[in-house]
């Protein structure tokens, strides 16, 4: 976890190795015992013809192979995940471990904000919700950036209105992102 809260990343960049010594030996013996049943597959396929191997046996050797050939995948599978790597340009904002902790599965061990584009929330009384359609342009202000408006788009409207606020959710995605903006303002 070579990243701290503030660092940019690129995509494709490894943020998290989780300890693999154990995975990646029983891959290597997976890809052995592939490689060892490839070629006793062949061997047995040139006797066939010579009758010097039944059907059976090729038969059998067949499945072996297939056999090890998925226990190829499932071991490289959970190789591949050992791994974290980012899935865009971004930000950490968050890292709840350290090197050497135990983390169960499932765990939130960090999170990468894309800075270049914010998601705002707004909550809309259901008489305007109506009239609200994804892609509209909507101007809004920053309370931390004074009274310039900016302009955002509706990247989403929830289906459900609170029977308590009668208002509805609808998601913002204010591009580009003004100078000095940042999340949870």
């Amino acid at each position: 976890m070579p990243f701290h809260e503030g660092d940019v990343v690129k995509k494709d960049t490894l943020l998290v190795a989780l300890d693999s010594d154990m995975i990646k030996a029983e891959l290597d013996k997976a890809i052995a015992q592939r490689q060892q049943a490839t070629i006793d597959y062949k061997r047995l396929q040139k006797l066939l013809p010579r009758k010097l191997a039944s059907e059976e046996e090729v038969a059998r050797s067949l499945t072996t192979l297939n056999i090890a050939k998925a226990e190829q995948q499932l071991q490289q599978l959970r190789m591949d995940r050992t791994q974290i790597k980012a899935t865009f340009d971004g930000v950490i904002s968050q890292r709840n471990n350290e090197p050497g902790d135990a983390v169960n599965a499932h765990s939130h061990i960090l999170s990468l904000i894309k800075p270049d584009s914010l998601l705002i929330k707004v909550n809309v009384s259901d008489q305007w919700l109506s009239l609200v359609n994804k892609g509209d342009a909507m101007q809004l202000t920053i309370d931390a950036l004074g009274e310039i408006e900016h302009t955002a788009y509706v990247e989403r409207i929830h289906p459900e209105i609170s029977s308590i606020t009668r208002k509805g959710t609808i998601e913002l995605i204010l591009r580009p992102v003004p100078e000095r903006a940042r999340a949870g303002q």
